[in-house]
């Protein structure tokens, strides 16, 4: 069996987006940023026996033993250890500018779309020109001027809120709601003054939704055009922000059939072979009030955190258990120690362990990283990515909130 070598990088459409284009105003805060860097050791979930990861950060050798011990099957390597993983097929999160330099670099193998493809294909523009290449009516408008978003916004804002989108946006950043006239106008000499700097009008403004449900489509697309559907997940987000995912039921499953869901899948496959895309797809949605689906919301041509909680699901579905990911955001004073947490979780009783717990960790450094980065006293913040592991007769909302008091009571502060 072929080895392969798990690695990537969580702020993809950073690397995606080109700079001539304006941006919408967003806070980016260096906690943050810091915290997005320690997400790929997530991947983890992605490997079978004889694969290696390879992290921005170590994985503890510790936390590396408890997830082997529990049945993820991977090998942690470093970036020096060339010689170990040299002819290994290299499995990455997602198609970046320097991943030709990654296949040269290591001596792996891996045939990936060309990165001016995966640019394309990941825009809002791409995905909002889709809906009429495959016979549906967009719910949003591709604007490139200022009149055009000034004339397109004051038409929205007759019916009532919308959204600007930038067209290469990520979760929680790269969308503005636009609620007023006042608030119309002062973001248009917000972007005047990037034009005067030389930089275009590309936005997508879209009205504000009354939805229900955001949930994803994960899938497979071979060079060949073929789709392998893999998941439904349904999405927990908060605002803008993202907050979790769990697989959706057999019921929810056979109301996007009977709506033609998956056809419409189908197609978006078909139009991403096309555009000569292969690989990972994770398509986000939305059921609105009326039960109405707006089927195409994003296009992310990657790996997503659909993909990891469908991998999760995927190895305890075995043991009994189904998995809701989600994470906390803390803050803490001081230096804060990974391990004693982790001992504490599973003094506690909370550990998964295949036999009792129901907390899967899936990253260490997320929680860490900012106090090891500044060495003060003062407060930092952090993450833990989770796996709420639960059965049949469980509620994951009641583990979840036994876990958050848990982390309170360990002197944590919870922002979500």
């Amino acid at each position: 069996m072929s080895k392969s070598v798990i690695m990537g990088c969580f702020n993809s459409e950073a690397f995606w987006k080109e700079g001539h284009t304006c941006d919408l105003p967003t806070l980016r805060e260096k906690e943050t940023a810091n915290i997005i860097e320690t997400m790929d050791e997530m991947l983890f979930v992605l490997g079978k026996s004889g694969d290696f990861l390879m992290t921005k950060y170590q994985m503890p050798k510790f936390f590396e033993r408890y997830l082997n011990e529990v049945g993820f099957e991977f090998e942690c390597v470093a970036p020096e250890e060339t010689a170990k993983i040299a002819g290994s097929y290299l499995n990455t999160y997602a198609v970046l500018p320097n991943t030709e330099a990654i296949l040269n670099q290591y001596d792996l193998k891996g045939n990936f779309p060309s990165i001016k493809c995966v640019r394309l294909v990941n825009s809002k523009s791409y995905s909002t020109r889709l809906y009429e290449k495959i016979g549906l009516k967009p719910i949003g408008q591709i604007v490139t001027n200022l009149d055009e978003l000034m004339e397109v916004g004051n038409q929205l804002l007759e019916a009532g809120d919308f959204l600007i989108k930038e067209p290469m946006g990520v979760s929680g950043q790269g969308n503005l709601l636009i609620d007023g006239e006042k608030t119309l106008s002062r973001m248009k000499r917000y972007f005047e003054k990037q034009e005067k700097k030389g930089k275009k009008i590309e936005f997508i403004l879209e009205p504000m939704l009354q939805k229900k449900i955001d949930f994803s489509c994960e899938f497979e697309l071979d060079e060949a055009g073929n789709v392998n559907f893999l998941s439904i997940q349904k999405i927990l987000n908060k605002g803008f922000g993202y907050l979790g995912s769990v697989t959706a039921d057999a019921d929810f499953k056979a109301f996007l059939e009977s709506k033609d869901y998956f056809n419409v899948m189908l197609k978006v496959g078909e139009n991403l072979h096309e555009a000569g895309y292969f690989g990972s797809v994770c398509v986000d949605s939305m059921i609105l009030e009326d039960d109405q689906i707006v089927p195409i919301v994003e296009i992310n041509a990657r790996k997503s955190m659909g993909f990891i909680n469908y991998y999760v699901a995927q190895k305890v579905l075995p043991m009994g258990y189904q998995s809701m990911l989600t994470f906390l955001s803390v803050g803490y004073e001081g230096q804060i120690s990974f391990k004693d947490f982790f001992e504490s979780l599973k003094a506690a009783g909370l550990l998964f362990d295949r036999e009792k717990g129901y907390v899967l960790p899936l990253t260490s450094h997320a929680l860490t990283i900012n106090s090891t980065e500044s060495k003060t006293q003062s407060m930092h913040k952090g993450r833990l990515y989770v796996a709420i592991l639960y059965k049949e007769n469980q509620q994951p909302e009641v583990l979840l909130k036994e876990f958050k008091d848990f982390c309170i009571n360990y002197g944590m502060k919870l922002y979500n």
